[in-house]
């Protein structure tokens, strides 16, 4: 019985995949729908609540991260 190797997908910043990826884990979340919660919620605080002000924000910047490798050590190979 064979094993199959599955790659992962790697998305770019601020892609539509990436987008869509993320709406699904915050409820349906958009980009649009992000930046007029926080320009709302910026004139008017009653507005919205705290928690969609706060999943917009956190929504946008993992929209726009960039992934960086932080280990120093050198990756692991097989002998």
């Amino acid at each position: 019985m064979a094993r199959t190797v599955q790659k992962l997908q790697h998305f770019a910043p601020e892609s539509e995949e990436l987008e869509s990826l993320l709406g699904s884990g915050y409820g349906g979340m958009t980009r649009k729908k992000a930046e007029t919660i926080i320009e709302e919620r910026g004139k008017n605080p009653a507005s919205w609540p705290y928690e969609q002000y706060e999943n917009a924000q956190a929504f946008l910047m993992a929209l726009k991260s960039k992934p960086s490798v932080i280990s120093k050590r050198p990756g692991w190979t097989r002998d």
